[in-house]
């Protein structure tokens, strides 16, 4: 079966939300999920360097070879 989603389009515009649960049982447990609270990820970092050269040195550690 092969079901064609316009873009913007949705599962629960093409589908009711008590045939969706049935069709697909993987897409019912993301609708019930909790939302993601990005507040606790929210900050700010104060640097003295270069972003760029930070940028670069964190770069490098993955070109190294561990020793």
């Amino acid at each position: 079966m092969k079901f064609v989603l316009k873009e913007g389009q949705m599962l629960e515009d093409v589908f009711p939300t008590a045939a969706l649960n049935k069709i697909f049982p993987a897409a019912g447990s993301s609708l019930k999920s909790k939302k993601l609270d990005a507040r606790k990820f929210v900050g700010v970092i104060k640097i003295t360097d270069d972003a760029l050269d930070i940028q670069r040195r964190m770069r490098n550690e993955w070109n190294q070879d561990p020793d």
